[in-house]
């Protein structure tokens, strides 16, 4: 059976920062299913496009350097599926490259970088200081509660942490980004003490990177 598996690395900024992974997986499809390309399709009643993503992707934020991989049943010159795709998708989505990925392993994440822009009211927050972030960093434990199966639970994300340093008036934040786990930018933020309705408001968040493991 020929798969010729196809990795795109793409982004995701303005209004479509708002929707959610379903609807960036109904995009891609749509948009996939428009190039008239001969994509491999997932067995049963419904058959889809086989689409994945390496890593979770959060609603709210840019994405800029994001990874999405699919499969064709047929070679289709790489040049020649960037043209298509690029074609097809709305505005918001943008494709970076398009390359051919080993057909026999699909990618796993590694690492995830982000960029955390704080209103201009908080830009001189101590909370954002240089200090504090290595203060944090020098902690062993960084419980932030979560919910599983209708269950609130205390999770330690100090382990996903790699990274956290101000860069002028940002903050960059790098973080493990695998099967194991990870964590997110405002998880990071509640832990430095603000809450979720200050996050929301008052910060803008942009994935800046996905590394893959080898």
């Amino acid at each position: 059976m020929f798969i010729q598996r196809i990795r795109v690395r793409f982004q995701k900024r303005g209004e479509l920062k708002a929707i959610s992974h379903l609807d960036l997986m109904r995009s891609f499809e749509r948009a996939l299913r428009r190039t008239g390309m001969p994509l491999r399709m997932s067995e049963g009643f419904n058959p889809r496009p086989r689409i994945s993503f390496p890593t979770p992707l959060g609603v709210g934020m840019e994405w800029l350097n994001e990874v999405m991989e699919f499969e064709l049943a047929d070679w289709v010159y790489p040049p020649e599926v960037e043209r298509r795709l690029r074609e097809q998708l709305p505005n918001g989505l943008e494709l970076l490259s398009v390359s051919v990925a080993d057909p026999g392993k699909s990618a796993q994440g590694k690492e995830a970088t982000y960029e955390i822009a704080p209103a201009p009211e908080l830009a001189k927050d101590p909370r954002l200081s240089e200090g504090s972030l290595k203060a944090l960093l020098a902690r062993e434990d960084i419980p932030v509660k979560r919910i599983r199966k209708g269950r609130e639970k205390s999770v330690n994300v100090r382990p996903f942490v790699l990274d956290l340093t101000r860069r002028g008036e940002k903050v960059a934040l790098r973080v493990k980004a695998d099967s194991k786990g990870s964590t997110r930018p405002e998880e990071i933020l509640g832990a430095l003490g603000f809450d979720d309705a200050v996050c929301r408001a008052s910060f803008a968040v942009a994935r800046t990177h996905v590394e893959l493991a080898d």
